[in-house]
């Protein structure tokens, strides 16, 4: 009976059920979707990785020995005929496990320049690159994208751009997770948030910005006129002024340049 009541859907199929000419004639409707987050993501996340150089040998001869061992096993589990492995393969053992040093990698990986990223060398790509696909072409050659970190990682970074356009904020997210320790990964989160200040809002405070450098001008220049007329006095009197009355006149000349300095960068 359950045979006869499937016949309709196990008959044969001839084709689909438009033809190609129906098929891109056909219209399809776009429902619209109301935009109900408060905040969205302005750019693609990007991923930094710095990394260790392989070092030629690690810091204990036992673990030397060690990974010339693993590397023995290795090729003649994997380089046994009919396998054909590389030269690299066959006499580089540091290729397939190594110790890490201290010095930073600078050469090529995963298709990927060094380049500067917040004042720091590393490989920077995007994250859907890494995360979406599970190969890569890259330069003719094909990545297996869960091979990006390994355990010559020393660092690895999620930098990720926020806008909220009812508030006018822009949020700068970090995720730094760093592995370059024999701990577990110390994984920080840091957010900055930028407000936008435009109209009347910004005339308001690029006033009161430059009200508060003139009076920092005055404030300067009260300074230095009080310590010439102490000057004056302390000789008038044949007497050299004392350790705090200098320490504050000092301070009065460091902190007057220090905040017009600070003032005119936010400017």
């Amino acid at each position: 009976a359950h045979y006869y009541f499937q016949m309709t859907a196990m008959k044969p199929r001839s084709g689909p059920r438009k033809s190609s000419i129906a098929s891109d004639t056909s219209e399809s409707n776009v429902v619209k979707q109301t935009f109900t987050p408060k905040i969205s993501m302005v750019s693609p996340p990007i991923i930094f990785q710095q990394r260790f150089k392989r070092a030629q040998s690690c810091p204990f001869d036992f673990s030397d020995g060690f990974i010339e061992t693993q590397h023995s096993r290795a090729v003649e589990f994997k380089c046994s005929n009919p396998n054909v492995c590389t030269e690299e393969f066959l006499n580089k053992p540091q290729e397939i496990f190594a110790c890490s040093s201290t010095l930073e990698e600078k050469q090529t990986f995963f298709g990927l320049n060094v380049t500067k990223f917040q004042d720091r060398l590393g490989y920077t790509d995007f994250l859907h690159s890494v995360t979406d696909h599970e190969y890569l072409s890259r330069n003719g050659s094909l990545l297996q994208m869960s091979d990006f970190m390994d355990d010559l990682t020393m660092n690895v970074e999620l930098a990720l751009l926020f806008y909220a356009p009812q508030f006018g904020i822009t949020s700068v997210m970090r995720v730094i997770a760093d592995l370059s320790t024999s701990r577990s990964v110390v994984v920080t989160v840091e957010t900055a948030h930028y407000k936008t200040v435009e109209g009347e809002s910004l005339r308001i405070f690029i006033a009161l910005q430059i009200t508060t450098v003139v009076f920092a001008i005055f404030l300067l220049v009260d300074t230095i006129v009080s310590v010439v007329q102490s000057q004056k006095r302390h000789r008038r009197k044949g007497i050299r002024p004392g350790q705090l009355e200098r320490a504050s006149a000092f301070i009065d000349f460091v902190i007057v340049p220090l905040v017009i300095l600070y003032l005119a960068l936010r400017l």
